[in-house]
């Protein structure tokens, strides 16, 4: 046996597993993602019709209660964002690119400190201003994270050499 033709066989070996390792992760990381949007529409719906209870079962007075209702409805549409975020950061971390997953939280947060004080007092939309804001910080990093991984530009956005999920 030529040892050129053994390289070439390991070679074409390592490029098999390799492609098969990416199509596993490519699987993983739909099947996750589908996972949690799936659990938070669940979670959403499920907190919209028990949105009182829980409000009570949290404490809510009957003078807190109509402020806890407004805040919490809001909140509870956001949820399936707040879920893939969270898990869209892990899958970000796990792939080699803590940077984005911070980034993306970071610009979350800003955005929602920045524009719950604009949307309670110069929008004047009070409880409701500061839950829209929040449920907005939570799209933002989905946004980024779902660009990261399911575009073209995944390479560029990523910091390892094979994102996942492209």
């Amino acid at each position: 046996i030529h040892p050129a033709r053994i390289e070439e066989t390991v070679e074409k070996a390592t490029r098999e597993v390799e492609q098969k390792i990416k199509a596993d992760g490519e699987r993983a990381v739909n099947n996750a993602v589908t996972m949690l949007t799936l659990m938070g529409v669940l979670f959403m719906i499920l907190g919209l019709i028990f949105l009182k209870p829980l409000a009570l079962l949290f404490g809510a007075t009957e003078n807190i209660l109509p402020y806890a209702m407004e805040y919490g409805r809001v909140i509870v549409i956001g949820l399936p964002f707040f879920i893939v975020s969270v898990g869209l950061n892990s899958i970000l971390r796990a792939d080699g690119s803590p940077q984005v997953s911070m980034t993306s939280m970071l610009a979350g947060a800003v955005f929602n400190v920045i524009f719950d004080p604009v949307l309670i007092y110069v929008a004047h939309w009070g409880v409701t201003g500061a839950a829209i804001a929040t449920s907005i910080g939570y799209v933002i990093p989905t946004i980024v994270g779902t660009i990261c991984f399911f575009s073209s530009i995944a390479s560029r956005c990523c910091t390892s050499s094979a994102p996942v999920g492209t």
